[in-house]
């Protein structure tokens, strides 16, 4: 008897960068470990096939591409699917965008499908650079909330992402939320290095125009100038350092923060425990749509985090409530005020106790799409853990 199988459709998969690619990573395995069959069809330098121990990866060159052709990748990965044996489930997530409408149009190539909304696209497009005319935009968005509708599940990483989806059309009694899991679980605090030096305020990760380049500048030139004794700092990709750069032109070169190398691989861990507070943003009008992966990586670790955003956001109960203090989450009006000596003071106290409530996301999520293939839906009894949303709380 073949064992039941699974197909997981992403951009980034590891070794290739990209916080997805380690989630997408720890699903394919858990479902492995339970007996499952499990593709992980991926962006890759050259096109081939190959195992990353039991997990079989499809990787295509052409999923990678960045273009103005936001079809491109999907065609490829259609003709991988169509290549593949017939699945008992797929999973959907957003990267490349628009990846959701492969659900409609191969319907019958797997039993069932899961979308797994990591962002809202083509809502975060204009915030990336890539603008449509209106009525372009708005075809394509109702495309692709019928297409996310069409899934047999939905799963969003966050309730404010779920209430914006249940709000656009999404069946609430398909829509659940399932957090996205930290690399760190609860009981592995991060351990400062032991050199000593002052206080590091940094941001680090990912700046793209979903989080607010210029918010995200205006705080960093703030810090530094009524901070000068502290470390701050952004720990960026060179295509992100330039762009914080030209956010940065504006201000006195004495208020630029220092700008390094993101870490990564085996100096990650590292890196991330020698902030001693953590920045994370949301650009105005982007609440719902992303949620940043280094908050929770933040909170997991025992450290405290600054969040600038909306405030309906997930982000900011989560960092008030870790860091038990309510001027952690700033409006990004008043980015340009915030109170920097209540920050440092913040930043200098003990770390708080390390805080990891997504720990069992990933078996959540695993029941999930094994439901999903015997036909439950998030909203019904069953094995799946998860709550109704609706569009109002």
């Amino acid at each position: 008897m073949r064992p039941r199988s699974a197909i997981l459709i992403n951009r980034a998969y590891p070794p290739f960068p990209g916080e997805t690619g380690r989630l997408v990573r720890d699903l394919a395995l858990a479902l492995t470990r339970r007996g499952w069959a499990t593709t992980v069809v991926c962006a890759g330098g050259q096109d081939g096939d190959g195992p990353d121990g039991p997990v079989r990866l499809v990787r295509r060159r052409a999923i990678g591409q960045r273009t103005g052709d936001l079809a491109a990748p999907l065609r490829s990965i259609a003709g991988v699917l169509r290549s593949l044996p017939v699945a008992d489930v797929a999973v959907t997530l957003t990267d490349p965008p628009l990846l959701p409408l492969l659900g409609t149009a191969l319907r019958g190539r797997c039993g069932a499908w899961v979308h797994w909304c990591q962002d809202m696209y083509p809502d975060l497009l204009p915030f990336i650079g890539i603008p449509l005319p209106p009525g372009r935009m708005t075809a394509l968005s109702r495309r692709t909330i019928d297409a996310v509708d069409g899934h047999d599940a939905v799963v969003a990483i966050g309730t404010c992402m779920a209430r914006a989806l249940v709000a656009r059309g999404v069946a609430a009694d398909r829509t659940t939320v399932v957090p996205n899991w930290p690399r760190l679980s609860a009981g592995r605090p991060w351990t400062r290095p032991p050199e000593p030096g002052p206080l590091r305020l940094a941001y680090s990760g990912g700046l793209s125009g979903a989080h607010g380049i210029a918010t995200v500048a205006a705080v960093l030139a703030r810090l530094q100038a009524r901070a000068p004794a502290a470390d701050v700092a952004a720990y960026l990709s060179p295509r992100d350092r330039d762009r914080l750069q030209h956010a940065l032109a504006p201000a006195p070169a004495r208020h630029w923060p220092a700008i390094r190398r993101l870490a990564d691989g085996a100096g990650l861990r590292r890196h991330l425990a020698g902030i001693d507070l953590h920045i994370a943003a949301i650009a105005p009008g982007a609440g719902g749509l992303l949620l940043p992966s280094k908050i929770g990586q933040a909170i997991a670790g025992g450290r405290r985090c600054l969040y600038v955003g909306p405030a309906d956001s997930d982000a900011a109960t989560a960092v008030v409530a870790a860091g038990g203090d309510a001027r952690l989450a700033v409006d990004p009006q008043s980015a340009g005020g915030i109170d920097v000596a209540g920050l440092v003071e913040l930043a200098a106290l003990p770390p708080p106790a390390p805080i990891d409530p997504a720990r069992t996301s990933v078996e959540t999520l695993a029941d999930l799409v094994i439901g999903s293939a015997d036909g439950i839906r998030p909203g019904h009894a069953g094995p799946i853990g998860t709550t109704r949303v609706s569009a109002h709380g």
